[in-house]
């Protein structure tokens, strides 16, 4: 397991060229590489959106105050 703490912009740049880098790939059929590198791309859209989230939220709880 490898954690890499990176900025949410940092995060959307590397999940965008991941997709770019693979968007042309098969779907139906794609390699084990793909498949990884697809692996990877949901998990950096679980992040992005929690931490959007988190900031939604946060902002949301500044402006009641």
């Amino acid at each position: 397991m490898i954690n890499l703490e990176i900025t949410p912009e940092q995060a959307n740049e590397l999940r965008y060229a991941l997709f770019l880098h693979t968007k042309h790939d098969s779907i139906e059929f794609p390699s084990a590489r793909v498949q990884l590198i697809r692996s990877v791309i949901q998990m950096l859209d679980i992040e992005i959106s929690n931490n959007t989230n988190s900031r939604l939220c946060a902002q949301e709880e500044n402006e009641e105050e």
